[in-house]
């Protein structure tokens, strides 16, 4: 199911532009997922440890799976025989099956528009998904020779023995020669250049049979559907080491090399591939077809080496070795799902290189197939096809979630009412759905709801967003929850809109048009039933021009548009009246986009600015980027904040004088010098989701504290101007990353990071914010602190902020349980236990914060392998007492009985400035070499 929350808004304009665009792959309708992209797949990732939801046993899977319209096909054999089946992929219903017949010897299958195209050696054969039923449309005798792909509509299949490239029109089942002595499958580069100029171009290898060379061809694609080809230059000639008949499934991979866009060749397994490039052909080692991912190929070598190849520079950079993989991890066949590579039966994230989970019980035939958001299909070498998805997990404070620009939010989607808030009495709940009956306030906050339909129930005080008694609704919690309950049913509402404009360019017999609305449509939620339906009667109908004409389908695709337009006003009017300016803001950039013929008056939004927005010359301008703004921060409930005169006259004399941007959520407040929108959206999301946990984590605060005073933190865009930053007569440690004073209650960071263009999530800073948010909280909201003359157990002042900052990066895909032991604080610590680097037990619990900073200098060792995170570190004494009081911190609160209670006392006694005496002993130990015994042997086994 997509998040419709994520759509992006440059997919909701219309126009035959968009569809020459080219968007991202969503689906994975081909072998090795797509033409352009192969191995990619632009969905979002299942980071957390999979759920199995389904498996179809047979006897062999014998082609595919392929993703055609959120339908699975794949060929199998059941009683010695061989069928194609039509699964929904999310909940693996079995919508359809049916016996092939097939001339020769099964080659491939490709899907598009609920149609499955069948090759085999003698003949192609096409069939139609229509409802619950599978039937055949197209039989085509011929010699095939090679796996059908898919460019837009358009299928490609090479002849036997390298007759040509052929693309086969299935409406009609005419084939039409595109590249004669052309074999394998054909590569798109979307982004080629042809005479100085852009172009989309297809790559097609060819034999020059009597010079005995194999040669890379080059066409412009001139059309769209049907395609069509100018004239072909060649890229490259060599020597003859792969033959139509040696190797009829070689595949090409565009990928931006050394000299612009270069081309990858992959011919099997014994022959592997390489680089065609005008200076000679560059072999390289790959045991499977590698995944691309702009120029960067992926794979494991011949050897059982996972390795990463740069076309821009020729590096080749080892991985993981094999010794080093997980039990039970295969060196599979990769495949990427965004940031995300996937290798057979387990997952890697590529900007951390942290392994994300591992199925040991399965055995991969094959690269595991991104099927849809957060779903997974694998096909087993035991011949099942099985379906994995996300499993229950908390939803609030999710990194990335639902909004962010540019992406759909990480998990399922939010449930969506039928009813728009405002049209009766009810509430919002925090995630998104709005449920119509009648409200009353409880004790504590707490509210009680009577829906229009099933049994009432009680809702928590931050599991409601809005209250409507009928009177004067009541925004009590975020503006995104608001949001999302509008955006669940308008969104809706438009895609259904946009099948009656689809319906009506059929009447004019303009299949192209329908494709382009549909497209839109299904972006927007519009189910699959009703795509298939769609589709099913376009196929059945005659391209011939009659019908409606072209004026009258733009005008009633306008009119659509403008009343779905006009819905989403409405619904952003309603929103900014109850104080949810960012929502408004969002709705009405959505209500433009939706419809770009009569849009909504764009300065409509210059009313909704937040006070202290920084305004342009121009008050387009000055809304544009407030809509841009208000699209990242909504996520994090966060806006551009207005200053009291104390603080204004406090930050007159720091660095943030002057070009600071001031943001606040509810609680946090940012000076930042960075802006960049997707780097402070996220970063605020994160430590909203860090102080949130922490709520809960720790409970009231012993002292009363209030618990509403906003954290205050400075982001420097520089390093330098981090290290430059005064604090009460001193200056952050020059070690440091990132720093929280007591003495001033401000946290301090800097956002230029060295890895942003190695791991552009950015997860250094995310961890470094949370680390110091942690001791930010725990000294302003928890437990003030009180330095007690040689308290020691500064292991915990540390240990707890690093525990959280660790846990905190995994909120967004695990939740709020602070329980995963393979995050790579807890990975170095086993990494320097192995060394034999730890400081002792008791050692370790007598230090204070004069003896940590005056004892533990120096001691560098390594680089030491990590387990988790395949990467190398250097470590020194320091960098051990932070791994080792973070690990043990850990086990304390997750291995031991009753651990988080007594970890939560110990914190506050050691925050009061009181000594722990035998602390052991609480944890159920006879002494500290006892405890230090325990956490070794755990250690041992993360």
């Amino acid at each position: 199911m997509v998040d419709r929350d994520g759509i992006v808004i440059a997919l909701l304009a219309a126009g035959a532009a968009a569809a020459q665009d080219a968007p991202l792959p969503r689906e994975w309708n081909q072998a090795h997922g797509n033409a352009a992209n192969t191995a990619f797949v632009d969905v979002e990732p299942l980071k957390t440890p999979p759920t199995e939801r389904w498996r179809i046993e047979s006897e062999q899977v014998l082609a595919g799976p392929v993703i055609a319209q959120a339908r699975l096909f794949a060929v199998v054999r059941q009683d010695k025989r061989p069928r194609l089946l039509a699964v929904e992929p999310a909940g693996g219903e079995l919508l359809a099956s049916c016996e092939l017949s097939l001339d020769g010897e099964l080659v491939g299958i490709a899907a598009n528009e609920g149609v499955a195209v069948i090759v085999a050696t003698e003949g192609v054969q096409t069939l139609r998904l229509d409802g619950r039923a599978l039937r055949v449309e197209k039989t085509i005798q011929s010699a095939f020779g090679g796996e059908p792909a898919f460019v837009g509509t358009n299928c490609l299949v090479a002849r036997e023995g390298g007759a040509g490239l052929q693309t086969i029109d299935l409406a009609t089942g005419r084939t039409t020669t595109l590249a004669p002595k052309g074999f394998g499958r054909a590569g798109l580069c979307l982004d080629d250049r042809i005479a100085g100029k852009a172009a989309r171009t297809l790559a097609v290898l060819g034999i020059d049979a009597k010079a005995d060379k194999l040669l890379l061809q080059r066409f412009p694609v001139t059309g769209a559907a049907p395609m069509k080809l100018g004239p072909v230059e060649l890229l490259w000639s060599g020597p003859t080491f792969a033959t139509p008949e040696r190797t009829p499934f070689a595949r090409l991979i565009s990928v931006p090399g050394r000299e612009g866009g270069e081309w990858c060749v992959w011919m099997d397994e014994r022959r592997g591939g390489g680089l065609l490039r005008k200076d000679g052909y560059k072999p390289l080692d790959f045991a499977h077809a590698p995944a691309a991912s702009k120029s960067r190929l992926f794979g494991f070598s011949s050897g059982g080496r996972l390795v990463q190849f740069d076309a821009a520079d020729d590096s080749l950079t080892p991985i993981a070795e094999k010794s080093e993989l997980r039990a039970g991890a295969q060196a599979g066949a990769p495949s990427i799902a965004r940031d995300m590579l996937l290798l057979g039966n387990w997952a890697l994230e590529l900007g951390s290189k942290r392994v994300l989970w591992c199925i040991e019980s399965i055995e991969a035939d094959g690269p595991a197939i991104p099927a849809g958001d957060e779903l997974l299909v694998i096909r087993t070498k035991s011949g099942a096809l099985v379906g994995f998805g996300s499993g229950p997990r908390e939803q609030v404070g999710r990194a990335g979630g639902a909004g962010a620009p540019g992406a759909p939010a990480a998990g399922p989607a939010a449930p969506v009412s039928t009813d728009l808030p405002g049209s009766k009495p009810g509430i919002v709940r925090s995630d998104g759905l709005f449920l119509a009956g009648t409200a009353s306030g409880l004790e504590g906050g707490r509210w009680r709801i009577k829906p229009e339909s099933g049994a009432p129930h009680e809702l928590d005080a931050d599991a409601v967003a809005l209250v409507d008694d009928g009177r004067e609704p009541r925004l009590l919690g975020e503006e995104h929850a608001l949001f999302r309950a509008f955006w669940g049913v308008l969104t809706l509402r438009h895609a259904e809109a946009l099948a009656g404009a689809f319906e009506k360019w059929r009447e004019a017999k303009l299949p192209d048009e329908c494709r382009r609305v549909l497209e839109e449509a299904r972006r927007h939620g519009l189910p699959p039933a009703r795509v298939d339906e769609l589709l099913a009667s376009l196929a059945a109908k005659s391209v011939a021009k009659g019908g409606a004409t072209r004026k009258q389908c733009v005008e009633f695709e306008n009119d659509a548009r403008e009343a779905s337009g006009k819905a989403m006003l409405r619904a952003a009017r309603w929103c900014a009246a109850r104080g949810a300016k960012s929502a408004a803001t969002v709705l009405l950039a959505r209500a433009i986009a939706a419809s770009p013929a009569e849009p909504p008056d764009l300065l409509i939004a210059e009313e909704w600015l937040p006070a202290d927005f920084p305004r342009a010359e121009e008050p387009e301008t000055t809304v544009k980027s407030w809509m841009e703004w208000a699209e990242a921060l909504l996520p994090s409930g966060a806006t551009f904040a207005t200053l009291d005169d104390s603080t204004l006259r406090r930050i007159s004399v720091t660095k943030f004088a002057q070009g600071a941007s001031f943001l606040q959520t509810r609680n946090i407040l940012l000076l930042t010098k960075e802006h960049d929108r997707a780097v402070l959206g996220t970063l605020l999301l994160r430590g909203e989701a860090t102080v949130r946990a922490l709520q809960k984590l720790l409970g009231p605060s012993p002292d009363d504290l209030p618990a509403k005073a906003p954290l205050e933190v400075r982001l420097h865009k520089t390093r330098s101007d981090y290290l430059a930053d005064l604090i009460i007569g001193s200056t952050p440690p020059e070690w440091s990353a990132g720093c929280y004073s007591p003495g001033d209650g401000i946290s301090r960071f800097y956002s230029e990071q060295a890895s942003a263009e190695e791991d552009p999530l950015n997860h250094t800073l995310q961890e470094v914010f949370a680390h110091e948010l942690a001791h930010h909280y725990v000294d302003r909201r928890w437990v003030r602190e009180r330095r007690g003359g040689g308290s020691g157990s500064y292991w915990m002042v540390e240990g707890f902020a690093e525990f959280v900052a660790g846990q905190a990066l995994e909120i967004g895909r695990l939740g709020e349980k602070f329980d995963d032991a393979t995050v790579q604080t807890i990975d170095r610590a086993a990494a320097a236990a192995r060394a034999g680097k730890l400081l002792g037990t008791e050692y370790l619990l007598g230090l204070d914060s004069p003896r940590f900073h005056a004892e533990l200098d120096g001691g560098t060792f390594g680089p030491v392998r990590l387990k988790h995170t395949f990467t190398d570190v250097l470590m020194d004494t320091r960098s051990v007492f932070y791994a080792q009081s973070t690990a043990l911190t850990f086990f304390a609160m997750n291995r031991c009985e009753n651990g988080r209670s007594i970890y939560r006392r110990w914190l506050e006694q050691v925050y009061s400035g009181k000594a722990l005496v035998e602390p052991w002993k609480e944890l159920g130990f006879r002494d500290s070499a006892a405890l230090g015994r325990a956490f070794a042997e755990f250690l041992d086994g993360v």
